[in-house]
């Protein structure tokens, strides 16, 4: 719930069976680089998802670039807002259409720690998670220092991406749905997270 269901009151993810196009707007050094495959098979792997990276792409569904925009405008003045991401979702059945990702350039200024905590961070927004796991060890915490996804991370991952969790189901719905999924994940993994 921290995570996926407060922003919009209902599940949001991608329901596409195809591949989504990805493209870095960005020319990226190997460093970088090494981030964006980092999370695209990260995310391929606990979900059912799979990525196109095209860098000429015209249209596609996540980009991810550097930008010079004041992101923190975004953020209703927080200053250390050092990404942004903004998913688009169908409000009739919560399917994602598009996320754009915009890290803050001056920020980065060449540290491979911050591009490899950010990158990740952010595209757990791009895949779902609107919000943060504050309470939780996680890359998506601001007050985690990770540059790498946690096991809970994962877990959160596969229990989004869960097949029962269907794309537009309210929260109210959703919210006991998913804590029968966690429990569940949790069993399966010989609760080993906790």
């Amino acid at each position: 719930d921290q995570m996926a269901l407060r922003e919009s009151g209902v599940v949001t993810k991608w329901n596409a069976t195809r591949p989504l196009k990805f493209k870095v707007g960005t020319k990226f050094g190997d460093k970088e680089n090494a981030a964006v495959d980092y999370a695209l098979k990260t995310i391929e792997a606990e979900t059912r998802l799979s990525f196109v990276r095209n860098d000429g792409e015209a249209k596609p569904d996540i980009v991810i670039e550097l930008s010079k925009e004041d992101l923190s405008a975004a953020f209703r003045g927080f200053i250390n807002a050092g990404g942004l991401t903004r998913a688009l979702w169908s409000k009739y059945d919560g399917d994602l259409r598009t996320a754009s990702i915009a890290i803050k350039h001056d920020w980065y200024r060449g540290d491979p720690y911050y591009i490899h905590r950010v990158v990740p961070h952010e595209m757990l927004h791009a895949i779902g998670f609107s919000e943060h796991a504050q309470g939780f060890d996680s890359i998506s915490s601001y007050n985690a220092a990770r540059a790498s996804y946690s096991e809970w991370d994962h877990l959160f991952m596969r229990v989004l991406y869960d097949a029962r969790l269907k794309p537009g189901t309210p929260r109210v719905f959703a919210l006991p749905l998913a804590c029968r999924v966690l429990h569940a994940r949790l069993l399966e993994e010989n609760n080993r997270l906790v």
